[in-house]
């Protein structure tokens, strides 16, 4: 018997791109001299991470134009499904806050979530002792993304529900969603420095016209 079949768009929306090898090598530049500086973010985040630092990101808000078109494109057949509107423009935008992690070994992130719309993570450098790391833990150890990987959760209940999302990035790695998504990071064991960064996006102009 031949039955028809339908599934429901249900909870947040996440959007997965990469950034361009340019703006990797940007934010690798800008995160070298926030280091330097010292400009230490700690006491805004709730990462275990000794070196957390905050990025000037006002210089860097143009690179994140195409990738907000493109989630909001992708958004918008979310949440409307077969009932797409005509493709708008990119609203204004404000870029809160961003900042750079040099997460070490045996630190992490735990369950939090973040102020603004959107939040978003770019992973700029994934060493290879990391990749190794997580490939031996697959092998010989556990099922899941393994060290290093982040992973967003959304409500609750059994194995039945798909409550969390985790992956394990490669640079150059890019997520937007939900600022209210809470989301965590695995520690791991490798003397390396998994680098990403991260920022906040206040879009009220979009996000208001949704909720109407």
């Amino acid at each position: 018997m031949n039955l028809s079949y339908k599934f429901f768009y249900w909870g947040p929306y996440l959007f997965q791109s990469t950034i361009t090898a340019e703006f990797c090598q940007i934010l690798l530049k800008a995160g070298a001299e926030a280091r330097k500086k010292k400009r230490h973010y700690n006491h805004k985040l709730a990462g275990h991470i000794k070196n957390q630092f905050q990025l000037t990101h006002e210089t860097l808000k143009n690179h994140l134009t195409d990738l907000l078109a493109a989630y909001i494109e992708g958004h918008k057949e979310f949440i409307y499904q077969n009932k797409i509107p005509e493709k708008t423009p990119v609203p204004s935008f404000t870029l809160q806050d961003m900042w750079i992690n040099y997460q070490g070994p045996g630190e992490f992130n735990p369950p939090h979530y973040h102020g603004g719309n959107l939040s978003f993570i770019c992973f700029i450098d994934i060493p290879k002792k990391l990749m190794l790391e997580v490939k031996k833990f697959k092998e010989r150890e556990g099922r899941s993304k393994g060290p290093g990987s982040v992973a967003w959760i959304y409500g609750e209940g059994g194995k039945e529900y798909n409550t969390l999302v985790a992956h394990f990035p490669k640079t150059l790695d890019f997520f937007m969603f939900p600022a209210a998504l809470k989301h965590f990071v695995y520690p791991f064991k490798s003397k390396c420095e998994r680098v990403s960064v991260s920022g906040n996006i206040v879009n009220k102009e979009y996000f208001d016209k949704v909720r109407d």
